[in-house]
């Protein structure tokens, strides 16, 4: 019993607490009950007990009840109660309002006009009354004002764009139009410092009507040239995103003169990367690109021309191909697809693949866009593809594994990836009209490098990678074995490597981590080389 007494006592002190707000003891009931009725949002109740007050009452419960009004409707915006309820604040906000003066409106307004708009900014029907008392709140505007509101509009004309009203059926749009009509210019022109953050929002619901009566607005006019021109990337993404219709319609209705048309295609001509769409084979979207930028077939023709010639074609060909070897069909489909694109007629892909894909420009991308990916078991057919005789074949993939063998095998060693170095070993060292010569030279090679710095600090990596990984004993002396198969051919050569390794483990590796590598070299020290 003593402690629900407790409970009680307390909710008393809770409830004078709040009640403190708008209950006066000298007051008479029903004016205590008009207050009761504005803080606890019950609009009938707030007018009933309205009709009950004097003159003298209602003008000292005004202002405040506004106030109370406002603070509650805070309340429930912030979430400390159900949102749903607030627009009985708002309705019985309306209701003071209409009620004040306009000095006392603007006392109001003084203190929380952010507020008081925002309120009937949200709140359907009100939307034509927070115009009015925007209207009046103009001379109580500061910049900062000024920018929070153009916030709260645009953020709602947004939110309706994407919950996909048109713009025609969106209010917001009709209001933030409405409001930058009524806006002063000093206020414009503080928008104009920062003029794109607005401009952005408005092309991304594509606003182009609201574009228009910014950029074009008298009171910026000073400004309008700047103002195209700071705009240039939103242009250049409408391309981008291939939104030709929009763009054009864009510059109709900003009223682009010829000159500013020419100006702004040449800018975006230079910023947008359309060999960015040739790189993600969408050979279509250059295409419209061009219809759109270059409006003379002639100028689109010279621009291919210029392709045909260019290293970029070649680059973008060998991309095509650096692929694994199972997917040769379809490195020759997109490939294809990128010279019919290109060329007009097949004699002019010949003579592209005659004239432009040579030994010294294949011998750079091999090395370049297919080695480095693993990719070298395609190197051959690509050659073919080419039209290179089996000779210029064979004489360039020497060259190529003479530069990137050694480097390759680090690589790849330093990976754990050695099923690789199978590969590109066996690729690498293989001739069938040559075997034996071929196979001694993979000995020779697999000797030198092991034996190498490279090949030293390689195994050592190994070593690193699979304590990375936390590889299992069984797995590391799997990999362990592995690797001396594939470069210990021969018991010197064996015994030559241990004492490199021990070198190297001595003087760069320290700590519990030695453990790891005195576990490689007992396996190097049991392992048998093979007879070839």
């Amino acid at each position: 019993m003593e402690g629900k007494l407790s409970f009680l006592v307390n909710l008393l002190k809770h409830m004078s607490l709040e009640a403190s707000d708008f209950y006066i003891l000298n007051h008479p009931v029903h004016e205590n009950m008009f207050r009761l009725a504005v803080v606890e949002g019950y609009h009938a109740a707030t007018k009933y007990f309205w009709a009950k007050l004097d003159d003298e009452q209602r003008e000292r419960n005004l202002l405040k009840c506004a106030i109370l009004s406002i603070e509650k409707s805070n309340e429930v915006l912030s979430g400390n109660l159900f949102s749903y309820k607030n627009h009985v604040h708002v309705d019985i906000l309306v209701f003071l309002l209409w009620r004040m003066s306009r000095v006392q409106r603007l006392e109001l307004y003084s203190r929380h006009k952010n507020t008081v708009l925002k309120m009937l900014l949200y709140t359907w029907p009100w939307q034509g009354l927070f115009l009015c008392a925007l209207e009046e709140m103009w001379p109580l505007f500061s910049e900062q004002d000024y920018q929070s509101l153009m916030h709260s509009v645009m953020s709602r004309l947004t939110q309706d764009a994407e919950q996909g009203y048109p713009l025609p059926h969106n209010k917001f749009h009709r209001i933030f139009q409405a409001v930058w009509r009524a806006t002063p210019p000093h206020l414009k022109q503080s928008v104009d410092r920062n003029c794109w953050q607005v401009l952005s929002v408005l092309f991304k619901v594509e606003d182009i009507s609201s574009i228009s009566m910014i950029v074009n607005d008298p009171d910026l006019r000073e400004r309008r040239h700047d103002l195209i021109a700071e705009g240039k990337s939103y242009f250049t993404n409408l391309i981008k995103e291939e939104k030709f219709e929009l763009l054009e319609q864009c510059m109709e209705e900003l009223h682009f003169s010829e000159e500013e048309q020419n100006s702004l295609k040449s800018q975006i001509h230079i910023n947008i990367d359309y060999m960015r769409f040739i790189k993600q084979e969408e050979y279509e979207r250059v295409d419209k690109y061009l219809a759109w930028a270059m409006k003379k077939q002639e100028d689109r023709l010279n621009l291919k021309q210029k392709l045909r010639c260019s290293p970029f074609s070649v680059a973008h060909i060998c991309t095509l191909w650096s692929v694994p070897l199972g997917d040769l069909s379809d490195a020759k489909r997109r490939s294809a697809k990128f010279l019919d694109w290109l060329f007009d007629a097949e004699e002019d892909q010949l003579a592209f693949k005659i004239n432009h894909l040579t030994l010294s420009e294949l011998h750079a991308k091999i090395i370049t866009k297919f080695i480095p990916f693993n990719h070298f078991e395609i190197v051959e057919p690509f050659l073919e593809w080419c039209l290179l005789t089996h000779e210029e074949i064979q004489d360039l993939k020497a060259r190529v594994v003479a530069e990137t063998a050694a480097s390759t095998c680090k690589r790849l060693v330093s990976a754990d990836l050695l099923f690789v170095v199978e590969h590109f070993l066996a690729w690498a060292f293989a001739e069938a009209d040559r075997r034996e010569f071929a196979q001694a030279d993979r000995r020779e090679f697999a000797q030198q490098f092991i034996l190498s710095e490279d090949g030293v600090m390689a195994a050592c990596n190994l070593v690193r990678k699979c304590r990375s990984i936390n590889a299992s004993r069984a797995a590391r002396l799997e990999k362990f074995e592995m690797l001396f198969n594939l470069f210990l051919h021969s018991l010197e050569t064996k015994e030559v490597f241990k004492v490199r390794y021990r070198m190297y483990v001595n003087e760069f590796i320290s700590g519990r981590v030695v453990e790891d590598y005195l576990f490689f070299f007992d396996v190097l020290d049991a392992f048998e080389v093979p007879v070839w």
